[in-house]
C-alpha cells in the first residue's frame, strides 16, 4: 500500500520497532489501555510513522504514533500498520511535533521543549507557528518556558505554578525566578500582580542592583499588588461609567454588569465603587 505522498504503508512486527525521541515523555496507562481496547474493536484508523533505526537493531524507530504502538503492545497484537518515511532530522522532528501538538495534549513543558527542539534544528519561530497552526506570539511565549530553573520546570509540570504565571517568571534570571516563584506560592498573586512584580524585578535586574533579600522581594510584591489593584479599579470604574451611558439609551446591562461585579470581588475591589448601587 502507498500513501498519497508516495510513502509506503506496510505491516511491521511490533517487536521490530523502538520508540524514537518523542516530544511526549509521559504516557497514561489507563489511556493506553482504553486505546488498545478501541483498536482491538475498530482497528487502527491511522498508521504510525517510522523511519529506519540508525543503529539497525531493532529495524525501525517511531517518528509519530508511539501511543498507538504502545496500545498494540498492550493488546498483544503482533503487527502494526506503519508509514515508512525517510527524511532529515528536521523534517522528521516536524512530523512528530505536528502530531503531538495537534493530536495529543502535551504538558506545557513537553510542548515548550518540542518547540525548542525544532528551533535548534534550524527552524524559526515563524516556521514552528506555521507547522503547528499556532500564532507566532503563542510559540514565543511557550519557548520562554525552556529558560525556567529546573525546579520550576517540575513545578509547572505538577501544576503547582500555572503555565501563564510561569511564562512571566521565565523572563527573569534563575535567581530571580526562584524568588518570584516563592512569592507567588506564598501569596497566590494574580496574573496582573505577577506581571507588575516581574516588571519591577526586571528593572532592578537590568540595573544590576537586584537584591534577593526576602524583604526587598516582599516589598516589590506589595507594590505590585497595589499597582494591579489601582489598575483594576480604574477599569472597573470605566465599566460602571459605560453601563450608565448604556442605561440612558435603554440598553440592558444586567448580565455583563453581574460578571463585572464577580470579577471585582475576585480582585478584592470594593463594589459598588462609589458606595452606591450602580
Amino acid at each position: 500500500m502507498t500513501s498519497p505522498a508516495g510513502h509506503v504503508v506496510r505491516k511491521i512486527p511490533v517487536d521490530a520497532i523502538a520508540p524514537g525521541s518523542n516530544d511526549r515523555k509521559t504516557f497514561d496507562d489507563a489511556e493506553i489501555a482504553a486505546l488498545a481496547e478501541s483498536i482491538s474493536e475498530h482497528g487502527l484508523i491511522q498508521p504510525i510513522t517510522v523511519q529506519p533505526h540508525p543503529a539497525g537493531d531493532p529495524e525501525w524507530m517511531i517518528v509519530a504514533g508511539e501511543r498507538r504502538w504502545r496500545a498494540h503492545v498492550h493488546a498483544g497484537m503482533p503487527e502494526i500498520r506503519a508509514l515508512v518515511r525517510v527524511g532529515t532530522d528536521s523534517e522528521l522532528a516536524a512530523v512528530m511535533l505536528v502530531e503531538n501538538d495537534v493530536r495529543v495534549d502535551l504538558d506545557p513543558i513537553e510542548r515548550a521543549f518540542a518547540y525548542r527542539k525544532q528551533i535548534d534544528l534550524g527552524s524559526t519561530v515563524e516556521d514552528v507557528a506555521r507547522m503547528t497552526g499556532r500564532p507566532v506570539d503563542f510559540v514565543a511565549r511557550k519557548l520562554r518556558l525552556t529558560h525556567l530553573h529546573e525546579l520550576l520546570l517540575d513545578a509547572v509540570k505538577a501544576g503547582v505554578i500555572p503555565e501563564k504565571i510561569a511564562e512571566l517568571i521565565a523572563e527573569l534570571d534563575q535567581d530571580g525566578q526562584r524568588a518570584a516563584a516563592r512569592v507567588f506560592e506564598q501569596r497566590r498573586l494574580t496574573w496582573s500582580e505577577m506581571r507588575a512584580l516581574v516588571t519591577d524585578m526586571l528593572a532592578e535586574q537590568n540595573q544590576g542592583s537586584f537584591d534577593l533579600n526576602v524583604e526587598v522581594v516582599e516589598q516589590l510584591a506589595d507594590d505590585a499588588r497595589r499597582k494591579s489593584t489601582i489598575h483594576a479599579k480604574t477599569m472597573a470604574e470605566m465599566i460602571v461609567e459605560a453601563a450608565a451611558l448604556l442605561d440612558e439609551h435603554g440598553i440592558d446591562t444586567g448580565d455583563w454588569m453581574a460578571r463585572a461585579r464577580q470579577v471585582a470581588e475576585q480582585r478584592r475591589i470594593p463594589w459598588p465603587l462609589d458606595g452606591e448601587e450602580a
